[in-house]
């Protein structure tokens, strides 16, 4: 082709800020919109005008030319969308370079923009980021592989420059290199990306919301749902303590719209027996059925393993055991694992399941007994299928280097540091809408297991399409235009999420992670004290 490089940089403080809320929008901008047919019904006159961005962005995504950027400032929305349409990024190392995940702060569960982060970071890690509306520096975003190169220099001002011009220089290398040379270097687009579609979870498989051209992935979860042996507590006592017969699981609600689940059968290191499955079952049944009531779920365990593996007497492709991993996987809130002791087999596949995982520095993961089938390919959306087959014949992960391969998302050293993450959860989840959350789980999978199309495309415009007409919503954006709005779902103290001790009356939480008391030296021996041993 005449163009075989593209590089894009910016002027001024910011690189992209995403989209045009509240009117913030040229005079002129009328003239470039779509047309809409005024008689047709509101939710297909919204879909038409929401196709123009899925189709960019995807046009984007798929250039055949390699794309260079050099970005600068907070980059937030359909900004990180477009940076994710790069092939390689350059981020100037300043306080104020980052990129804002805030889609869930303004009722958006999903947008049509995201085709490009689905595509460089895959759906598990995304979900990490985007259901707690996180924000990363430019060295969060080369770890989270966004960014892939951080310019340092003297000032703010000469880093920004700095890697404008390495964005040049390297748009100028690649452009002397061959077509077929190019392509081999490209990370987005046909050929480049490396994220693989998301398997079909085992349970799901046989589901028929699967069979339509777009899988419908909140009607498999309810598919699932309804072929359960199992139905969990009558409304009345769901997220009490009344009627819990598990012995083997605790679950109840803590601190404020939290809920803790704590696996307690420690003599057996935790394993997912019968007694602990149907336990995890009856509590992600009443779980999918309290969207709202529940915005964080913390899950951890007694005793020196946090999950040790399958019991005798479930195997792998037991029935209840599948849909224990899926309806976890599609709990509708934030979930986070806080984990330490040892975790083997299937239990890296249930911490798998989780959107974070907070483990201490001790915890090792075992991956012996998992294949890419039967539950593990949870364990394989994230690290890939020929990493978890050589794990799996043997090798064992600390907690550090599992955070490289993106199983763990903080090593925590003290029980200090497991509180002070929980309480940043709490507070960046109490920022986030709702039905927002609960709805983005579906969207991400039918979208991450899809090869994109002109179907998909109007599923994500139509989807947009649907959460624009939530009061949520409207609640939501109001807030750009009005910055003394508050959203319904963070106006007042009892709609905070909090974890226990921040509860008026509240205690220590016992859903933290215990440091181990350290030993108390041993006295030195004298005439009293051996009399009295005598």
């Amino acid at each position: 082709p005449d163009v075989k490089v593209l590089v894009v940089t910016a002027g001024g403080a910011y690189f992209c800020t995403g989209g045009a809320f509240g009117g913030n929008t040229a005079d002129d901008d009328y003239l470039f919109g779509v047309k809409v047919d005024p008689t047709a019904p509101e939710l297909e006159q919204s879909i038409t005008q929401n196709m123009p961005t899925a189709k960019l962005f995807y046009l984007l995504n798929t250039l055949p030319q390699y794309k260079v950027a050099a970005i600068r400032g907070k980059s937030m929305g359909a900004g990180n969308s477009l940076i994710s349409t790069m092939d390689y990024v350059y981020a100037p190392d300043t306080k104020k370079t980052g990129l804002s995940f805030m889609e869930s702060t303004r009722a958006l569960s999903f947008c049509m923009s995201w085709q490009g982060i689905l595509s460089k970071i895959g759906v598990p890690r995304a979900r990490g980021l985007v259901l707690i509306s996180d924000e990363v520096d430019a060295h969060g975003g080369k770890e989270i592989g966004i960014v892939d190169e951080v310019v340092e220099a003297a000032s703010a001002d000469a880093a920004m420059r700095a890697a404008d011009q390495l964005a040049v220089t390297k748009g100028a290398e690649i452009a002397n290199l061959s077509p077929d040379e190019i392509k081999k270097l490209k990370t987005t687009g046909p050929g480049g990306t490396k994220t693989k579609l998301l398997e079909a979870p085992t349970v799901a498989r046989g589901c028929q919301a699967l069979q339509n051209p777009v899988p419908d992935y909140q009607a498999v979860v309810n598919e699932v749902i309804s072929k359960c042996s199992r139905t969990g507590r009558p409304a009345p006592a769901r997220l009490s303590k009344e009627m819990w017969e598990h012995d083997a699981v605790q679950f109840e609600r803590a601190g404020q719209h939290m809920a803790v689940i704590r696996l307690k059968n420690s003599e057996a290191g935790n394993k997912l027996d019968r007694a602990m499955v149907h336990g995890l079952l009856d509590a992600a049944l009443e779980l999918h059925k309290s969207v709202g009531k529940v915005r964080l779920l913390c899950i951890y365990a007694e005793g020196g393993s946090f999950c040790s593996g399958l019991g005798e007497d479930v195997p792998p492709q037991d029935e209840e055991l599948q849909q224990l991993l899926f309806l976890f996987w599609m709990l509708p809130m934030y979930v986070m694992g806080l984990v330490e002791g040892e975790v083997s087999g299937y239990g890296v596949a249930l911490c798998s399941t989780f959107d974070a995982v907070v483990a201490r520095s001790n915890v090792e993961f075992h991956f012996k007994g998992l294949t890419a089938q039967n539950g593990g390919e949870f364990v394989s959306s994230r690290i890939g299928v020929p990493a978890l087959e050589e794990l799996a014949r043997g090798a064992k992960k600390s907690a550090e280097e599992a955070r490289g391969m993106g199983l763990v998302i903080k090593v925590a050293k003290s029980k200090q540091e497991v509180k002070e993450h929980v309480e940043y959860v709490c507070e960046r989840l109490s920022a986030c809408a709702p039905n927002a959350v609960s709805e983005s789980k579906p969207v991400l999978q039918t979208v991450g297991s899809s090869t994109i199309d002109m179907s998909v495309l109007r599923f994500m415009s139509h989807h947009i399409a649907k959460r624009n007409m939530d009061p949520e919503f409207q609640d939501a954006i109001m807030a750009i235009t009005m910055p003394t709005h508050k959203p319904a779902y963070n106006r007042h103290e009892h709609s905070a999420v909090l974890p226990q001790h921040k509860v008026p009356g509240g205690s220590e939480p016992p859903l933290l992670i215990q440091d181990k008391p350290k030993p108390k030296p041993k006295a030195k021996a004298t005439a009293a004290s051996l009399s009295v041993m005598i």
